[in-house]
């Protein structure tokens, strides 16, 4: 039984039925504050917290065994990715018509981004490797992951950085 809760279905189910419920909850509540990313990794981090709380030495669930457990949720992430541009191409007219303002915004902002980051890192004396894990926050999961590894990021810190950029952003 207790395979169970440690299993790779259970935890896929866990964070599937979570999320699932709280955009349900969310499209009746119409709050921006309830964003159904933000309350499910809310919800999850409290339930870990509590699980390892209640369960033996053996069956302790961190971090790094939930994300190995995510191992099939996180290697649907690349093509995921590729299917923005499905949207992106429906609207090519609309892109070449304002590709210097597109252009422009997306240059200036992602320089901004990044100096920002190694401004206010070295600014503040941050370790260099969550430096360099933070550089990457402004572009999807997938990208940032792998931009992260090459220049010397954690993984986590990285994925972390993403989905709160992308919270704060849609608030």
């Amino acid at each position: 039984m207790a395979e169970i809760f440690n299993s790779e279905l259970y935890f896929i189910l866990i964070t599937i039925s979570t999320y699932t419920l709280f955009t349900h909850l969310s499209k009746k509540i119409k709050n921006p504050l309830f964003n159904p990313l933000l309350i499910t990794s809310l919800f999850l981090i409290f339930y870990l917290i509590i699980y390892n709380a209640i369960t033996s030495a053996e069956l302790k669930a961190t971090t790094q065994v939930y994300i190995s457990k995510m191992t099939i949720i996180n290697a649907m992430l690349s093509p995921l990715t590729v299917c923005l541009a499905i949207p992106i191409y429906t609207r090519w007219l609309i892109i070449r018509q304002y590709w210097l303002p597109i252009l422009v915004g997306t240059v200036v902002g992602c320089t901004v981004s990044i100096c920002s980051v190694l401004i206010l890192g070295n600014l503040f004396q941050i370790d260099k490797q969550f430096i360099m894990s933070l550089i990457p926050k402004s572009v999807t999961t997938a990208l940032a992951v792998e931009i992260s590894s090459n220049i010397g990021g954690v993984r986590a810190i990285t994925v972390s950085a993403v989905i709160l950029t992308g919270i704060l952003g849609a608030l």
